[in-house]
């Protein structure tokens, strides 16, 4: 049986969506996209503190027109993002069949992608490269699905593309979540045969949740090694790259570091006091590892 503080949670979560969706009705015609984002950020800050999710914040958010990637553990992931940096997503199709949520995402200047038509990943990246030349920070979520935060999937490396092909710094942010004991979460996780009920039913059973945020430093180009010399740096490469710094920052396991492995791409540490606010240099072919 479901406690009346958990019943009670769930009831502010639902006002909650439908206040949003009233703004969005009323009032996000006549604003301007400066005052939306502001509201966008109060509002997902409104949502976390309903569920008793804390934020904890390491590192700086990336400057405007930047490409970042994340892992994927949770629906909250882009509420927790959007609460602490304005940014706009690239967020699955499926996420238009959630009840309410649904439709209320798909008003917030998200970006979706079809996993069912391998040649959407195509008209996507033409989307993020305008977004990104307008000044707009796009988030993916490289792995393609979520898991329990526990680890981390290999990175699909399409949507990588505006970043070359605009030339600049692709920036990384590790999303995990904790208890109150400090211990990994898997309450928000949203994988599997999970809902997002039950989630919100685990997340409730939580004294509260700390969402930690951490953003790295950008990554470019001339930061990565190439497989292949004579091709220079792929998308493939510093998705490879991009995936072992979220690794490390949240001490998950690597990919495979043999020899054969197309790990280890890192040609100089994106953790080095080189600027990264500054466009990257054209892509510059460097000897493989």
């Amino acid at each position: 049986m479901i406690r009346p503080r958990i019943l009670f949670r769930l009831l502010r979560v639902a006002l909650h969506i439908l206040w949003g969706c009233l703004l969005v009705l009323t009032l996000f015609g006549i604003w301007g996209s400066a005052r939306r984002r502001v509201c966008r950020q109060r509002w997902s800050a409104d949502l976390l503190h309903i569920l008793a999710i804390h934020t904890r914040v390491i590192g700086k958010a990336p400057p405007a027109g930047r490409l970042v990637v994340s892992n994927h553990i949770s629906w909250l992931d882009i509420f927790v993002l959007n609460s602490v940096s304005h940014v706009k997503f690239v967020c699955k199709d499926d996420v238009l069949q959630w009840p309410v949520l649904g439709w209320l995402i798909a008003r917030n200047d998200t970006i979706f992608i079809s996993r069912r038509v391998r040649s959407d990943a195509k008209r996507v990246s033409g989307e993020i490269t305008t977004a990104l030349g307008r000044g707009d920070t796009v988030v993916v979520f490289p792995e393609g699905t979520s898991t329990d935060g526990k680890l981390l999937l290999p990175f699909h490396a399409a949507l990588f593309q505006p970043a070359l092909d605009t030339q600049t710094p692709v920036y990384s942010v590790g999303l995990r979540y904790s208890n109150h004991k400090g211990q990994i979460s898997t309450a928000p996780a949203y994988w599997g045969d999970l809902s997002i009920l039950d989630s919100l039913v685990a997340l409730g059973r939580q004294p509260y949740t700390i969402a930690e945020v951490n953003w790295l430093k950008g990554l470019c180009a001339a930061d990565v090694i190439a497989h292949d010399a004579a091709q220079g740096v792929t998308r493939q490469d510093l998705a490879l790259a991009s995936r072992e710094l979220i690794a490390c920052a949240l001490a998950l396991p690597k990919l495979d570091t043999s020899p054969k492995s197309l790990d280890h791409r890192l040609a100089v540490p994106p953790l080095s006091n080189r600027p990264t606010d500054t466009p990257c240099q054209a892509p510059t072919p460097v000897r493989s590892a």
